[in-house]
């Protein structure tokens, strides 16, 4: 996430333990793997991420 728009209000760089809610705006870049997994989460499909290491 590169950003979150949230209300009027931006977050650039969110931090690890920013929380996302309802409402939010999401900007992100990644991978098309990564976005559909960012997609997957958002839709309440996938409920973890896989460990990559």
């Amino acid at each position: 996430i590169t950003a979150i728009r949230r209300q009027r209000r931006w977050i650039i760089d969110p931090k690890g333990s920013e929380r996302i809610r309802e409402g939010d705006v999401l900007f992100a870049r990644g991978s098309h793997a990564g976005v559909e997994e960012l997609k997957q989460l958002a839709d309440g499909t996938l409920r973890k991420l896989e460990d990559e290491t």
